[in-house]
Order: structure tokens, then C-alpha cells, then sequence
């Protein structure tokens, strides 16, 4: 069972939800604790909001304004219990072999209000199984924090895990070696990396494939995740045609010389042989870049991550190469939309089978709570309603005038 928690540093879009999903898909998450979600939020996200995150992820979708827990469909999960301040989220989760519990945990950043928050820590009463992850914003070893500031720190909290956590194991904090440090700060006047963010497991739930490690979001965050992950689990990889690459000079002659080669052919086999051709050229080339894109963007990812472990970090260095870096996972992110056949959601392409299953699974909690309407005074205008009887009227009217006209008439041509 592969688990990750995440601090997303804001979810400012929908999109940068999908981005995110899609990078640490090759690990093929079971659970996925997310913190600092819609923290930065000024007002609570609209239903539509929502459901446009929720058809993300195929499976169970719980939010607070802190948190964000994602349970993969093939478990059946239910919301226990959530705090007054939406920092913890507790969730069960069950499948025909085993039943488990779930806390995902975001306590607050200031250094003060952490401290009366754990020491105000509710107690977790289900004698099920444990996971509990999240941002604890704390350390809880000594060699669990590295700067080069001066500036007094508080200490690490060393009893909290044998207090508040006596039975659940750090799987990450038992490995030799440098601690797997998760959050990275580097300014002009200092810089710092401090392993704040955990996965704790009952040790039932452990087995000797399970491996714990962090992996870098990128530009997506300053964080990095924290991954539990099987060695188990098999690959299944898929093409789909990116035709940006036919923009490409040498690409259009090599396709044009394929063409060329079956310039009046005999039979429609011959087509069919020169699109088997065409296409595994063009599979070829794209694997190829693909490949040369992910080797660009996993090398300059682990620079990035070797400069902020150094002695002495360069921000301005690091921050240069982390905007060489989004711009590099922006190509990435538009591949893999072709890739899943989602360029539907950003460019309006004619909707799919996958279009209708991601919605089909959430549509009973759909509802539209505002739409613009034309006004009664003036047609041309149009105001923003929250009104059911209005909406349900216009949508009423709306549909009418479509379907009132009759089809145009197909021209009947009678062969000579």
C-alpha cells in the first residue's frame, strides 16, 4: 500500500491540483495526505470549484480549508472526525482484507501557537490500525534541522512522538545516515532544511517491500514529500501522439519522405503500411524527447535538491534554476494532458468517454448555485443569479429555444 503526504503550499488552481497528482503518479498512491490546501483562501471554494478538483482524482475526496485526504476507489472510506480549526481530519478506510484508520495532520507554523497546539493534541480512540501523516511544522530530533542563521531556534520536541504516538513507527527516521529533510528555506540573509513533515504506520501495516523516502515537487512547493511506497508494483506505460512535434522542421521531411515513398500506391494495404510507418517514426521521436524532457527536469530537480543540502546554499542560483525548472514542467504537464486525453478540460476539445466517467462518478454532488442569467429589462445584459426558480426558468427557455428548431434537411444525391 503506497502512501504520500504532501504540503502543496497552495492550491491556487484546480490545474496545479492535476499537476501535482500527475507527478507523483509513477508511484501509484493508494493514500494521499495533502496540507496547507486552501489555506490561503480568502472565502470557502464554491461547489463548482470543488467538483472540478474531486474530477481529478477517481477516487474518495475529503476537505477541509487545511487539508485535503484522497482515498484510492477501491477502498471504502468515511469522515470521522474533524477539528474546530480544520488542521486534523480523521477518516476510516476498509476493503475486504483489512481496515484501517487515517489521520492527516497541518499544525500551525508559529513556533507559539505549535506548541499550545500539541500540547491541546486530541487523543485517537479507534483500536483499528494506524497511519497519521502530515505537516507537523516541528522537529522531533536534534539532527532534524540545519541552518545558517544564528538566530535561536526553539528545540526539536523530542517526547512528542513517544507521547502522542508511543505505538506507531517513523519508518523515514529509522534509516541510517543524513535525516530526509522535507522543507527548504533559502533567502539572501540565511538558509535552512528541516525534516517537518512525517508518516507514521502501526507496525502491523509494515512489511519488509515497504520503503519510505522523500520526493521533490519542483516549483510546486517548497516541501518535499514523503513517500511510503511497495516495491511491488508494476508499470504500464502508454503512448498517445503529441503532435506539437510536427512543428519541428525535420519531423515534416521525414514525414514528407514516407509520404513521397508511397506516392501511388497499388492497394489499401500499401496506406496502411505507410501509416504504420508514420507512426512508428513519430513514436520514436516523441518517446525520445520525452525521454530527453524527464532526464532534463530529473537532473536539474536533483541539482536543485544538491544546492539546497549544501554547506552553504546560493539562493539566487537556486532560485534561477527553479523557473528553468517550471517552465520545463510545464511542457511536461501539457504532454501528459495529451497523454490522458484531458486537453478536453483546458482547450474545450470534444468531450470523451474519460470526460463523462470523472463526472459521472461526482454528479449527485454537483449542484450549480449561480449562473449568469439574462435581465428581464434587457436581454443583452446579463446578471449573476443565485435564484433556483430564475435559473431553472432560463435553463428551461434556453433548451426549448435549442431543440424547437427542426434539423436542417440532408441533400439526397442520386447516383448517376
Amino acid at each position: 500500500m503506497n502512501i504520500i503526504s504532501i504540503n502543496a503550499n497552495g492550491l491556487c488552481s484546480h490545474s496545479k491540483f492535476a499537476r501535482i497528482l500527475s507527478k507523483i503518479s509513477i508511484f501509484h498512491p493508494k493514500i494521499i495526505l495533502i496540507q496547507e490546501s486552501f489555506t490561503q483562501s480568502q472565502s470557502p471554494l464554491s461547489s463548482f470549484q470543488i467538483s472540478l478538483y474531486k474530477s481529478s482524482w477517481p477516487g474518495h475526496f475529503f476537505y477541509t480549508k487545511h487539508l485535503i485526504t484522497l482515498i484510492s476507489p477501491h477502498f471504502t472510506a468515511n469522515h470521522v472526525f474533524t477539528s474546530a480549526d480544520q488542521r486534523i481530519m480523521d477518516i476510516t478506510v476498509s476493503s475486504p482484507s483489512l481496515s484501517f484508520f487515517v489521520r492527516n495532520i497541518y499544525a500551525p507554523a508559529n513556533e507559539q501557537e505549535n506548541t499550545i497546539w500539541w500540547n491541546n493534541f486530541p487523543s485517537i480512540l479507534s483500536s483499528l490500525p494506524l497511519i497519521v501523516g502530515g505537516d507537523f511544522n516541528t522537529t522531533v530530533q536534534l539532527r532534524d534541522r540545519w541552518s545558517t542563521s544564528s538566530y535561536f531556534h526553539s528545540s526539536p520536541k523530542i517526547n512528542l512522538f513517544p507521547t502522542l504516538f508511543p505505538n506507531l513507527i517513523d519508518l523515514a527516521g529509522c534509516h541510517p545516515g543524513h535525516p530526509k529533510f522535507t522543507f527548504f528555506r533559502n533567502t539572501i540573509n540565511y538558509s535552512s532544511k528541516s525534516r517537518i513533515d512525517f508518516i507514521l504506520l502501526s507496525p502491523s501495516l509494515i512489511n519488509s517491500s515497504l520503503s519510505s523516502f522523500t520526493f521533490s515537487l519542483g516549483s510546486d512547493s517548497d516541501h518535499c514529500a514523503v513517500v511510503i511506497k511497495s516495491s511491488s508494483i508494476p508499470s504500464h506505460p502508454q503512448w498517445r501522439m503529441n503532435t506539437s512535434y510536427l512543428s519541428i522542421p525535420h519531423v515534416k521531411d521525414s514525414i514528407s519522405k514516407i509520404l513521397n515513398s508511397y506516392h501511388s500506391p497499388s492497394s489499401p494495404s500499401s496506406w496502411d503500411n505507410c501509416k504504420k510507418d508514420i507512426k512508428s517514426f513519430y513514436k520514436s521521436i516523441s518517446s525520445s524527447y520525452s525521454h530527453k524532457l524527464k532526464a532534463s527536469i530529473k537532473n536539474l530537480t536533483n541539482r536543485i535538491s544538491k544546492l539546497e543540502n549544501s554547506p552553504n546554499p546560493n539562493s539566487l542560483q537556486i532560485s534561477h534554476l527553479k523557473n528553468i525548472l517550471s517552465n520545463l514542467e510545464h511542457k511536461s504537464f501539457i504532454s501528459l494532458a495529451i497523454k490522458s486525453r484531458t486537453l478536453w478540460y483546458e482547450q474545450g476539445e470534444r468531450s470523451s468517454s474519460y470526460f463523462f466517467n470523472r463526472y459521472k462518478i461526482h454528479q449527485s454532488n454537483m449542484n450549480i448555485e449561480h449562473l449568469y442569467i439574462p435581465s428581464s429589462q434587457d436581454s443583452s445584459s446579463l446578471f449573476l443569479s443565485d435564484n433556483n426558480h430564475q435559473i431553472l426558468s432560463h435553463a428551461h427557455s434556453h433548451l426549448s429555444t435549442l431543440w424547437s428548431n427542426p434539423p436542417p434537411h440532408r441533400l439526397k444525391i442520386t447516383p448517376m
